[in-house]
C-alpha cells in the first residue's frame, strides 16, 4: 500500500515529461518553419510579429523578434538576430521553445 502512491506519482511525472518533450520537439520544428519562411520572404522586416498555426497545429502560437546583433565597424553591412518563439501548453502549464538565426542586411551608403 505504501509503494503504490509513489509508483503512481512516478508514472504521472514520467508522462508529464514525455508530453513536454513531444510538444517541445513539435514546437521547435514549427519555429524552424516560421523562421525560414520569414527570412526567405523578408516578411520579418514588415509583417506581423506573432500568429498561430490555425487548425493544422492547434494550441501552438508563435512570436517573432528582430534585434540588431553585435557591433560592426563595416558600415556596409548590418547583422540582425531573428528569433521565433513558439508557445504551447502541457498539463495546464505554458511552455515555449525558441530558435534564432542571424541575417545580414546590406546597408546602402550615401
Amino acid at each position: 500500500g505504501i509503494v503504490l502512491p509513489v509508483a503512481v506519482s512516478g508514472i504521472l511525472l514520467a508522462n508529464r515529461v514525455a508530453q513536454a518533450a513531444r510538444h517541445t520537439e513539435t514546437a521547435a520544428r514549427l519555429a524552424n518553419v516560421v523562421l525560414a519562411e520569414q527570412i526567405l520572404t523578408g516578411d520579418w522586416e514588415t509583417d506581423e510579429t506573432s500568429g498561430d498555426f490555425e487548425e493544422d497545429w492547434p494550441g501552438y502560437r508563435w512570436e517573432l523578434s528582430a534585434d540588431e546583433w553585435g557591433e560592426d565597424d563595416d558600415l556596409s553591412t548590418a547583422m540582425t538576430q531573428i528569433k521565433v518563439t513558439v508557445h504551447f501548453v502541457v498539463q495546464g502549464r505554458e511552455l515555449s521553445t525558441s530558435v534564432s538565426s542571424l541575417v545580414t542586411q546590406v546597408v546602402e551608403g550615401p
